[in-house]
């Protein structure tokens, strides 16, 4: 294994900031998608291929949260085991505060930034589908799509949550030390956050889908239903799939919390039978 570098430490903090410039860039295009989508400025496939790309950029930046998560737990079995060697102690130790704090805050305010932007980019792409479908087969009933999804999401993101329960205390078994005080108190802000995120993410909008259903389930969309009116309905189906889709990212998120935490615990266990030694 390579050892840890100043040039190493250099591009983590280069991946974080392409990673902020693509959640940023993807949230832009997916409301703007979403805006033609409405007023029907562009030609459906163009307004489809910006909102795939604003998925996929939203892809790019959740597999780079995971890969810097990744490279931070490397950074600091590395140190548990003693084999990090030409760094400054006192500078690796100062990078991993800070950069920790920083990339955790982001990462859980990634979260809840992926959940409005998954709304908006789905929302776009309900309206497309549904204009689309009455364009061609002039009308489409709204019924079983909606009962299907008021009961098969609430069921999957009940389920997503609960095999994601120990998040909290995964998080802190690979980011807080005894001996930083300060990074404690940054969790527990960070906690307090991550949990009223989540009931903002997920309780209150399947309140808001599972009454939405008997609203949804007669209605039939039709060539004379304007498009305003099927934006409104598109917004309930893109409220669903997004809840759907937020709680998977967040699955993913903490199983690599789970990964970083059980691979430190065998790093210090290594240490303390002495085959972590210095090369």
């Amino acid at each position: 294994m390579s050892f840890v570098s100043d040039e190493y430490l250099a591009s983590i903090k280069n991946m974080m900031r392409v990673v902020e410039w693509w959640c940023g860039v993807s949230f832009v295009l997916a409301l703007f998608g979403l805006v033609l989508s409405i007023v029907a400025l562009l030609p459906m496939w163009e307004v489809a291929t910006l909102l795939l790309t604003s998925l996929l950029l939203w892809l790019f930046t959740s597999l780079g949260v995971m890969r810097i998560n990744y490279r931070i737990t490397e950074i600091n079995i590395r140190r548990a085991l003693g084999i990090i060697e030409n760094l400054d102690p006192d500078h690796l130790e100062q990078f991993i505060d800070e950069f920790s704090n920083k990339f955790l805050s982001f990462s859980t305010k990634f979260r809840v930034f992926s959940f409005i932007e998954l709304f908006i980019m789905f929302w776009g792409f309900f309206n497309l589908v549904f204009y689309a479908t009455v364009l061609s087969h002039d009308s489409i009933s709204l019924g079983p799509f909606a009962a299907a999804l008021a009961f098969v999401v609430p069921v999957s993101v009940t389920i997503i949550i609960a095999l994601g329960g120990h998040y909290s205390e995964l998080i802190r078994e690979v980011y807080v030390h005894p001996e930083h005080p300060q990074q404690l108190l940054g969790l527990i802000k960070s906690a307090s956050f991550t949990r009223n995120s989540l009931f903002a993410m997920f309780i209150i909008p399947l309140i808001i889908i599972i009454l939405s259903l008997p609203l949804i389930l007669p209605v039939t969309i039709t060539r004379s239903t304007s498009i305003l009116t099927i934006a409104c309905f598109s917004s309930y189906f893109a409220l669903a799939l997004s809840e759907l889709v937020a709680a998977m990212q967040w699955l993913a998120l903490a199983l690599v919390g789970r990964d970083a935490a059980q691979l430190l615990r065998m790093a210090n266990r290594l240490k303390a039978q002495g085959v972590g030694s210095k090369r």
